[in-house]
């Protein structure tokens, strides 16, 4: 059975800023069974999580589904897992966030499995990038990812 790949990007909260947006990796393996793997927390004391008991596609806060692969049969949930659990958790720097461990993620799924190229990486990066950029309260407290207005 293969495994789609993807990087979701939801609503922030309380605000809707590019730095409150959570991004996470989204897989789908068929039959109505899916995960994502995320870390959670805030700041400085986030840890990685895997989470199968919903399917985040159907959450109300989801702003982007960018699709970025599908595995072959060669992959598993086990050989995915293992290499996003084993991506560095950055809690040394404040600025370090979700979207940034999304980043490391996938290059370490082109590092150790190598189920995705980098271009693939690079494209998914980008796209996360752009639904990021628009979160809606970022116009209304005059910042822009320059800086403030």
């Amino acid at each position: 059975m293969s495994i789609t790949l993807s990087v979701l990007v939801f609503r922030g909260d309380p605000v809707d800023t590019m730095e409150y947006r959570h991004a996470g990796i989204y897989l789908d393996y068929g039959q109505g069974q899916s995960s994502m793997m995320h870390i959670v927390g805030a700041p400085g004391c986030f840890s990685f999580q895997e989470d199968d008991k919903m399917d985040y596609t159907k959450s109300d806060k989801l702003e982007g589904h960018i699709r970025v692969t599908t595995l072959h049969e060669d992959f598993t949930r086990a050989m995915i897992k293992d290499a996003c659990s084993k991506t560095p958790v950055k809690n040394h720097s404040r600025e370090w966030n979700c979207q940034h461990w999304v980043g490391d993620a996938l290059a370490e799924l082109v590092r150790k499995i190598q189920c995705l190229t980098k271009t693939q990486r690079e494209a998914a990066i980008d796209q996360m990038a752009a639904t990021i950029a628009e979160a809606r309260d970022e116009k209304h407290l005059g910042v822009t990812v320059g800086g403030w207005i």
